[in-house]
């Protein structure tokens, strides 16, 4: 038998138990029977100068989501509205409330945190060891720009197990 001959069955022999391997483990996936959002690392971050500090995802009796946001702007800056949803439709939670928010039309002075609070959040995939993939948009302006002009929007992203 020649070098290449062995070579290419031994190629062919184990590229097929390979493809039965690989095609083994998509098949338990897509049926469900891993679940990898346990392994995956939750996170919380903002594009631009709004900081995420700190976040947490409770279902149950309170089904809310609090997320600890920081100012890092070199000024203070107004903010216009904010929004957050789900990344499934069906999970959406209202618009902030509580006291903790920041003031909407005020000065969010430079180096000032606030909570966001959602509560209220519902649906059939926001329950106890799932996971939660949210966008929060934070509409804005700097104090020196006109009402009309200047707008910016801060976009964060919490990816997080809800408890």
């Amino acid at each position: 038998m020649k070098r290449g001959q062995f070579a290419l069955e031994f190629i062919i022999t184990y590229g097929w138990a390979f493809l039965i391997l690989a095609v083994t483990v998509a098949a338990i996936y897509a049926f469900g029977w891993i679940d990898v959002s346990g392994i995956m690392p939750e996170k919380c971050d903002f594009f631009g100068q709004v900081e995420c500090v700190d976040y947490y995802v409770e279902a149950g009796a309170v089904n809310e989501v609090r997320v600890r946001i920081v100012n890092d702007f070199n000024s203070d800056i107004i903010l216009i509205d904010m929004n957050a949803t789900a990344s499934y439709a069906d999970d959406l939670c209202p618009l902030p409330g509580g006291d903790n928010i920041p003031p909407v039309g005020a000065d969010w002075k430079m180096g000032e945190e606030y909570e966001i609070i959602l509560s209220g959040c519902a649906g059939e995939r926001f329950k106890s060891r799932n996971r939660l993939n949210a966008k929060i948009h934070l509409r804005f302006r700097h104090p020196d720009c006109g009402t009309d002009v200047c707008h910016h929007t801060a976009i964060g992203t919490l990816d997080a197990k809800i408890n």
